[in-house]
């Protein structure tokens, strides 16, 4: 029965999860049987039936583990209600002694960067060392104060750390500059991350987002040319994107570029894309 609970909770299927605890006999509960359906139902933010869940593992007598206190944090994290350091500790205290899957729980459970900085401090505090999840947990925190970011990518990545940084982790830092409007900060991540890995969809379409506040047109025109030699299909966000900098610059022969782009492509013009032609064409949205 456990196992069939596991490949549930793994897969978040929290209805299947539900349905086989059902067939496990009471008096064959075990901690593991609680634990599986309580992570199903926190990663479904089912925050209503992971309390009665709760309630009863902690009825049955039976002592939570760590796992248990980890199904709190990530229930924490998804259920959209700002979590303080008080909340979040009570559980870590109660989780103690702490591990590196549950601080990573706890940084994505904070309400604020600030926060997610405090947990993560609590790493060195109890000799334990940050792997990627820690990195992209706090990363996540840290959008538009690239100063943090850049410090806790530091600690975290050799020479100081042993988290090998791949596109996601150079993503998410990239993210953290794209939202604080340095375009300086924002140029010089672009240029670490596309020496270190090749950019994905994804990193393409957050950097030409970075560049919309500036009207960068000329680093974002680089990248959007760099971009459409991937896969056509993911490229919504990076048309889209680009379009943007071409309204935010007053470009209208760049606008018409891009849409005719999109045009002669298998992608269906967005409502924001539509929006950003008509602004950068200064008239009504386009037929």
């Amino acid at each position: 029965h456990n196992a069939a609970l596991s490949v549930f909770s793994r897969a978040s299927w929290a209805p299947a999860c539900l349905d086989w605890f059902q067939k496990v006999p009471p008096a064959a509960r075990d901690v593991q049987t609680y634990n599986n359906v309580l992570l199903a139902l926190a990663k479904a933010s089912d925050v209503a039936q992971h309390r009665r869940f709760w309630n009863e593992l902690v009825a049955s007598r039976r002592t939570p583990t760590s796992h248990s206190y980890l199904t709190k944090l990530v229930c924490m994290a998804k259920d959209g209600r700002r979590h303080g350091l008080r909340d979040i500790g009570a559980v870590l205290q109660a989780a103690a002694p702490a591990n590196t899957h549950l601080i990573n729980a706890a940084i994505n459970a904070a309400a604020s960067a600030d926060d997610a900085v405090k947990i993560y401090r609590q790493l060195a505090k109890q000799d334990l060392e940050p792997d990627r999840f820690t990195l992209l947990a706090v990363l996540g925190k840290c959008q538009g104060d690239g100063a943090a970011a850049e410090t806790l990518f530091a600690e975290c990545v050799p020479p100081k750390g042993r988290v090998v940084p791949t596109i996601r982790e150079w993503t998410a830092l990239l993210a953290a500059h794209r939202d604080s409007g340095d375009m300086q900060a924002l140029r010089g991540v672009w240029a670490r991350l596309s020496s270190a890995v090749r950019p994905n969809e994804v990193a393409y379409a957050t950097f030409i987002k970075g560049c919309i506040p500036a009207a960068a047109v000329r680093d974002a025109e680089g990248a959007y040319e760099a971009a459409r030699h991937g896969d056509e299909a993911k490229q919504h966000h990076i048309h889209t994107n680009m379009m943007q900098v071409y309204a935010a610059a007053g470009d209208r022969d760049g606008a018409d570029r891009v849409w005719g782009i999109v045009q002669g492509s298998p992608l269906a013009p967005s409502g924001p894309l539509r929006d950003a032609y008509a602004r950068a064409q200064g008239a009504g949205k386009p037929h």
